[in-house]
Parts: C-alpha cells; sequence; structure tokens
C-alpha cells in the first residue's frame, strides 16, 4: 500500500454510504431537496455554515472530516461537535 492510500479521504458519497442512507434519506434528514444533496456530493455546492454542522452529525462525521471530504479549508475547522454528535 502505498502513502497515497493511506491518506486518502472518503468523498461526501462514501461517507453518506457509510451512514446507510441513501441521498433521498439524507435530503428528507436535513429538510433539503434531493438536488442539493446530489450537488454537495458532485462539488457543484457547499453546504451552509447551518447545513455543514447538521451534515457533519447525520454522518456521524467530525466536521474536520467533513471538511476534508468537501475539500475545505480545514484551519478553522473543529476536531468534533462539542459532545453534541451521538
Amino acid at each position: 500500500m502505498n502513502s497515497n492510500e493511506l491518506e486518502r479521504v472518503p468523498t461526501l458519497q462514501e461517507l453518506r454510504e457509510q451512514a446507510k442512507l441513501t441521498q433521498e434519506q439524507l435530503s428528507r434528514q436535513m429538510n433539503v431537496g434531493l438536488r442539493i444533496v446530489t450537488d454537495w456530493e458532485q462539488g457543484r455546492k457547499t453546504p451552509s455554515l447551518k447545513n455543514f454542522f447538521a451534515l457533519a452529525k447525520t454522518l456521524r462525521v467530525s466536521p474536520k472530516k467533513l471538511a476534508i471530504s468537501l475539500g475545505l479549508d480545514v484551519s478553522s475547522v473543529p476536531d468534533d461537535l462539542g459532545g453534541e454528535a451521538s
């Protein structure tokens, strides 16, 4: 295994699939349209700050991991949700 494989970050789609959610289920849980979830996964749009943290919580991942998956700057993203994640 090379170093690129060790550092590979899952995509938003992979995080959703790991959470065992379809796009439709995620869109309902997030109270957004299905097209929005598709746009997030395909990199056409970025979640709002409110949706970003709700998405991390719904997928049960740290905000930092989600930010990396979305290709965002993680320098000021917290490592966790401050105990809010279940």
